[in-house]
Order: structure tokens, then C-alpha cells, then sequence
């Protein structure tokens, strides 16, 4: 009986107080150990805690708790602020693209309107339009000729006159004449001359020349006149002509002075060319403008045709005189010279080209044909 008591003794620990207690109890760690923060001290013991109860719930236990009022509630509220989230940042894009579109519109708005205003007071105000109009005139002939004051640049005629004296043989007192008649008169609104003289004394080379050296090159025009054509459809020819000048696009008759040349007349047309300059007279007064004409007749001289006496007065007559062996020559020296023919590699040409040129009759005028064809006959036989 001893034995038993002393062996429960020692789980009541009754009888001996002095002798060591064990303590049996225990609890079962956590399946889930707690993570601990960097910060938590660990210096002491770690103690388990005790073992927490946890009771499973049955499926249809989770979907009756997700199919209550405040479940579905919460659900309501936490996609309805997903939905404004993505819609405010939706609508402030939206909105930053429209506000930029509508600032492009305005400006674009604002700057139509200005021009609009702009153009209104240059058509308005003639002054503004005129003003608009010389300034683009000026800059417009500046890249076409180099001249800013084009139209209003002083008259020389100095250029055309160098060039009569180099290109025109034999004629100096003709040269002297046409560059007196063209400065004395410089300032008058209308000027008309007559160039007369026999066949080949170089009427048509003197228009030609003045014609490509005249200051104001876009003012420069040719009327070829019809040998076979009546005196009325002549002069509806010549209408159409100075229609054209008058009010074509690309004409402006008050920029310098104007050059009309009307070659191939003979002295049959002296009386239609009477009434066609008294025309020309009415319309350079009529529309203020400064204008030269150049009539070219072909074989018509004051001493051999009583017809070219009967121009009108106000029109300046040049006379070219008759051409000798020595202007001859020359000519033929001239034009040897432009088509590179050495007269000295073939002596016989210059004394073949006078034998068989009659220089009283024809002047000069069959000189250059001759010359030209030799030329290209010389270089296909060098070939």
C-alpha cells in the first residue's frame, strides 16, 4: 500500500513538497508559423502560441454567406468605384485631347478671321491695294531683270545705240537719226517712225536691234504684216493685235515705255498705216501711256516712191542710204566673222561673193544666206 501512495505521490507531489514537480501539459504548435517583423525583438524566448481552433465551413455554408444582402453589397460598391476609376481616367484623356482640338479650331478660326479683315482692307482702301500691287511688281521685277524700279528707272537708250553702231554697216547718219528722234522725244507720249531705204541697207536689222537692246524688253512687240491680204483684213488683224496689248494678262502699258514694231510693209499700205497710227495715237493718250512705233518698209524710198511722202505728218521718216562695194565687204566681213569662216583660209570667197552680189540692187541682204550656206558646206566636207 506504501509502495502505491508513494507512487502516486509523485503526480500529486502531497506528501513530498521538497521533491521536484513535472509538468506534463503541452499545446500543439500552430500549423502556421507567424512571420516576425524585422522589428519585433527575438531576444527572449520564443513562446508557441497555443493552438487556435478552427472550425471548416462547408461549401454551401461560403456560398450562403456570398449570396447575403452585405456580400453582394460590398461587391456592388467595389466594382462601382473600378467603374469610375476607369472612367474618370478615361474622361480626363478625353478630355485634355478635346480641349487641345478646340484651342487648334480657335486659332485657326482667329487666323482666318484676321486675314479675312486683312484682304477686306486691301480691297477696300485703293491705296492699300495699290500699294499691295507695287510691291509685288517691284519684287517680280527684280527676279525677272534685276532692276527693282523697273518701270520707273530713267530712260537710256545709250545700249541700243552701241549696238546699232557694231551690228548696222554703213549706216551711221540713219544710227545718228533713229538715237536723236529716240531722246529728243523720250518724254512724249506717243512717237511714231518710218524706216525707208532700198532692199538690204538693213531696215529690218535696224528694228531688230533696237527691239532686243530696248530697256523695257516686256514691253516689246512685232506685228508681221500679209503681203496678200486685204487692207480690211489687215486692219482687223491689227485690232485683234493692240486688243491683245491693251488688256492682256501678262501686258502692263504703263510700266516704262512701250516698242511696237510692224515690219514687211510696202508702199501700198501707206494709207491704211496712216489710219492705224492716228489708232495708236488715240489709245496712248486715251490710256496715258508712253508708246513707240517702229514702221519697216520693205523697198520703199522717199526718191524713188512718191507714196511714202504721203505719211502723216507727225511720223518721223529715217532714210537709209544705198549701200557701195566697200559696205559690201564689210557686210561680208560681218558675217564671216559670227559663223567662224577665216577669210584668210579661203581667199577666193570674198572675191566670189562680190563678183556675183549686185550690192545696188539687194544691198546686203543675200550676204548672211551665203555665208551660212559655205559655212555649213566646209564643215560636213572637214567631216
Amino acid at each position: 500500500m506504501s509502495s502505491s501512495s508513494d507512487a502516486l505521490s509523485i503526480f500529486n507531489d502531497q506528501t513530498s513538497p521538497e521533491k521536484k514537480r513535472y509538468d506534463f501539459s503541452f499545446s500543439l504548435p500552430s500549423p502556421v508559423q507567424p512571420v516576425q517583423p524585422m522589428d519585433v525583438d527575438t531576444s527572449g524566448p520564443i513562446r508557441l502560441s497555443p493552438p487556435t481552433t478552427t472550425t471548416g465551413n462547408r461549401p454551401s455554408e461560403k456560398k450562403q454567406k456570398l449570396n447575403s444582402g452585405k456580400a453582394k453589397a460590398k461587391i456592388r460598391k467595389l466594382m462601382s468605384q473600378d467603374d469610375d476609376d476607369v472612367d474618370g481616367a478615361a474622361s480626363v484623356g478625353t478630355g485634355g485631347f478635346l480641349k487641345k482640338l478646340v484651342g487648334v479650331r480657335m486659332l485657326v478660326a482667329y487666323s482666318l478671321v484676321l486675314l479675312v479683315a486683312v484682304l477686306a482692307g486691301i480691297v477696300s482702301k485703293e491705296d492699300l491695294r495699290e500699294d499691295f500691287y507695287r510691291r509685288y511688281r517691284k519684287q517680280y521685277h527684280l527676279l525677272l531683270y534685276g532692276v527693282e524700279d523697273y518701270c520707273s528707272q530713267e530712260f537710256d537708250f545709250s545700249p541700243v545705240a552701241a549696238a546699232l553702231d557694231a551690228g548696222v554697216v554703213g549706216q551711221w547718219t540713219a544710227v545718228e537719226r533713229i538715237v536723236d528722234i529716240f531722246n529728243r522725244r523720250q518724254e512724249e507720249r506717243f512717237t511714231s517712225i518710218a524706216l525707208l531705204g532700198s532692199t538690204g541697207v538693213g531696215k529690218s536689222l535696224m528694228a531688230s536691234i533696237v527691239a532686243q537692246n530696248f530697256q523695257w524688253l516686256s514691253n516689246v512687240h512685232q506685228f508681221l504684216w500679209e503681203a496678200l491680204a486685204t487692207p480690211e483684213r489687215q486692219y482687223d488683224r491689227f485690232q485683234s493685235f493692240l486688243y491683245g496689248i491693251r488688256h492682256g494678262r501678262e501686258v502692263d502699258l504703263s510700266c516704262g515705255r512701250n516698242l511696237i514694231v510692224v515690219d514687211h510693209l510696202g508702199s501700198d499700205d501707206v494709207e491704211l498705216i496712216n489710219k492705224i497710227d492716228t489708232r495708236l495715237r488715240f489709245v496712248a493718250n486715251n490710256d496715258d501711256v508712253r508708246m513707240t512705233v517702229l514702221y519697216v518698209f520693205q523697198g520703199a524710198s522717199l526718191k524713188d516712191d512718191r507714196r511714202v511722202g504721203q505719211l502723216n505728218g507727225p511720223i518721223e521718216r529715217v532714210v537709209l542710204r544705198q549701200l557701195n562695194g566697200e559696205d559690201l565687204m564689210q557686210c561680208i566681213r560681218q558675217e564671216a566673222a559670227e559663223f567662224g569662216v577665216e577669210l584668210s583660209e579661203h581667199p577666193g570667197l570674198m572675191e566670189e561673193l562680190l563678183t556675183n552680189m549686185d550690192v545696188a540692187k539687194y544691198g546686203c541682204k543675200a550676204v548672211r544666206a551665203k555665208v551660212a550656206f559655205y559655212s555649213q558646206h566646209s564643215k560636213q566636207n572637214a567631216l
